[in-house]
Formats: structure tokens, sequence, C-alpha cells
């Protein structure tokens, strides 16, 4: 399968390419800062673009048979990145015909705000962050597309165990955790599942 990574050279993204080219996938990994990927593979294009320019989004979209997005908050990006970049995919995905999105989103976003001690503490540290995160899934909600929305709790760099737990109403620990490798895997397994469709499911140890 074709796919573009959009926040590739984040934490979370690295471990998206690194896992879609070992699945077998073409990759085109979309990043402001490339050298950062760090990996090279015959099935892997470099896009070196910002996603907050409709033009540079459409170049690397077109062609595309899926789109992840790992986008984040960095130092020197807009509080609304997340929002505002994925109005840009969402538009030209459209534009080419591409159906099926998965994106990262984190837990604390929509329904999950008032979902206990842990969301609550949340928004208290990462107000903004969040906040960010919320209008993306709006924005993704009414896009039309074959969507999936993972909110992952507390991201670690642990290895990729694949025993982690999926699902709207998971049960969650004061302080749950779970590595950005699991959620990567997690979310290419949505490239052609059609479990979690229109789904924001929870990803947690």
């Amino acid at each position: 399968m074709r796919i573009v990574i959009f926040g590739a050279s984040g934490r979370t993204g690295r471990h998206l390419v690194k896992q879609a080219l070992d699945r077998g996938h073409a990759v085109t990994a979309f990043a402001r800062n490339p050298a950062k990927i760090g990996v090279s593979h015959e099935n892997l294009s470099i896009f070196k673009g910002d996603v907050l320019h409709p033009g540079e989004v459409d170049a690397a979209v077109r062609g595309q048979d899926a789109v992840l997005s790992a986008l984040g908050l960095t130092k020197g990006s807009p509080k609304t990145i997340c929002a505002d970049g994925i109005r840009n995919i969402i538009a030209t995905m459209k534009r080419h015909g591409v159906k099926r999105l998965i994106a990262e989103s984190a837990y604390g976003a929509g329904n999950t705000r008032n979902k206990g001690f842990y969301a609550r503490v949340l928004w208290l540290i990462i107000k903004d962050r969040i906040k960010d995160k919320e209008e993306m899934e709006r924005e993704i909600e009414r896009s039309g597309l074959e969507w999936v929305i993972a909110r992952p709790v507390a991201l670690t760099d642990g290895e990729k165990t694949g025993s982690y737990r999926v699902g709207p109403d998971l049960k969650l620990s004061f302080f749950p955790r779970v590595s950005r490798a699991d959620v990567a895997d997690f979310m290419l397994s949505q490239l052609k599942s059609v479990e979690f469709v229109h789904g924001m499911p929870t990803v947690s140890f």
C-alpha cells in the first residue's frame, strides 16, 4: 500500500515510518526536518514540507492509498498545528479521492475529557495541546472520510510489545502508559481493518 505519514520526524512518526516499511508499504515521510527521520530504505520517499502549506500537502498526498497523521505540538510550531494541519490534509485527500485517514490524538480529548483523575490532570498540565487535538478530531469527524482516531494515554519510548489494549471504554489506572511503538503498531493495523472506522479508541497497556 502507498501511504504518506505526516509528522514523520516526531517520536511516534519515526516508529510509523520504520514499522510501515517493515510491513512492506511504500512510504512517503512528510516532515519539516527530514534529517530527524533517520531511516533509509528503497521503499521510502522523504518529502520535506510544512503541513500548513496546502500546496506541499497536495504534492505529498497525490497518488497515495492512505494517510497517517502523527502531528503534534513541537518547539516553534503553532498551538493549533494539529487542527490547522489536518484541515489541509483532509482537503487534499478529498481532492485526490484518498479515503482512509488514521490519526493520532490523545486521551483527554472529546468524550474522555472528564473520564477520571488522569484526564483531569491532562487538562491542568497540557490544556493547549488537548484543545488542539479536540479541534483536530472535530475536523476529522465531519470530513466524510474513512477515519480512525487513536487516543493513546501517556506515551513512553519503550519497545513494541504487541500487548496493549484498545477500545472506547478502557478501565485505566491513575497514570496509564503505552509505548509510541505500540501506538504506531495499532495505527498501521487500521489501514485495512474496518473494526474502528469512525471510532476513537483509547490505546493503553
